[in-house]
């Protein structure tokens, strides 16, 4: 059975979110996105299993942990069907058939933004702010992420953090804020459907349509968010020099990025750095959320 036919690439169907309650009032939230091939649950599990000299759990006590899982989809690169925010074909030459990436990508901005949304609902039914969301995001999560706050966040949030990250239209991105947004490209997209033909730079311009003028004028919220982000120099995986060149990309966007890199980490140096990696993200969560009240 050819792969691709195993699930309905129009109508993916997203897991129920895995949530982890805080132990004390709800103050604080944690959108966690996994990478490829992973999911919320797993997720979980790895990052709570984590060396820290602290428990993240017990460091931020009224933090709602909220982690949605990608739909199965199927994977260009392995020619099988897996956990995917998005289909690619290569992790070393992410301008390969970028065609495949984008229907994915565009259902799972929307999916992902929704999830902001009703996040930051629940932040101000609780007497709290988008200021207290920190979204933290690795692997093919970090694509879809970064994707879903350009074109769908309506105001600033407390962090975002990226991790083991890479950016797919990363040089397109770069040409649209070099060309001030013009509007040249090839190919149409209209709502989730992405025309034959549409190329790269008409994907970027029809996504970030209704941003423009915010991201020209650098009053775009995520222009007005803080991020963080670290890759290990050893990743087998993902080349440093992918996340080299999302960060680059995320400063000609004008977003304010810290950048760390790291020597050693677990799964081929594909995981967070322990304990180093991890202690970052702490503090720059503690220095970035409002203290609770």
């Amino acid at each position: 059975m050819d792969p691709a036919s195993v699930v309905d690439v129009n109508k993916p169907k997203y897991p129920p979110l895995h949530i982890v309650h805080p132990t004390k009032s709800h103050k604080q939230t944690i959108l966690m996105i996994h990478g490829l091939g992973s999911s919320g649950p797993i997720f979980e599990q790895a990052f709570f299993a984590s060396k820290t000299s602290q428990h993240f759990r017990d460091r931020f006590p009224h933090a709602r942990w909220v982690f949605p899982s990608a739909p199965l989809r199927h994977v260009q690169r392995w020619n099988d069907t897996r956990p995917a925010w998005f289909n690619i074909a290569s992790f070393t030459d992410l301008e390969k058939d970028q065609q495949v990436q984008m229907e994915g990508l565009r259902q799972s901005v929307a999916y992902l933004g929704r999830c902001i949304d009703d996040e930051v609902a629940r932040l101000d039914e609780s007497g709290r702010s988008a200021k207290d969301l920190v979204v933290i995001a690795r692997s093919q999560g970090s694509s879809a992420m970064v994707w879903t706050l350009l074109s769908t966040l309506k105001q600033s949030i407390g962090g975002v953090v990226l991790t083991g990250s890479w950016l797919v239209f990363a040089r397109a991105l770069t040409l649209w804020m070099d060309d001030n947004g013009a509007d040249d490209a090839t190919g149409t997209c209209v709502g989730n459907n992405i025309a034959p033909g549409v190329d790269a730079s008409g994907f970027v311009s029809s996504v970030l349509q209704e941003k423009k003028d915010l991201l020209l004028r650098g009053e775009h919220p995520l222009q007005l968010t803080s991020i963080l982000m670290g890759h290990c120099t050893t990743d087998e995986w993902i080349n440093v020099s992918l996340g080299r060149q999302m960060r680059d990309t995320l400063k000609r966007v004008g977003c304010n990025v810290v950048w760390n890199e790291y020597e050693h980490a677990a799964d081929e140096g594909h995981w967070l750095a322990e304990p180093d990696e991890f202690n970052a993200i702490a503090d720059f969560m503690e220095m970035r959320l409002e203290a609770p009240r």
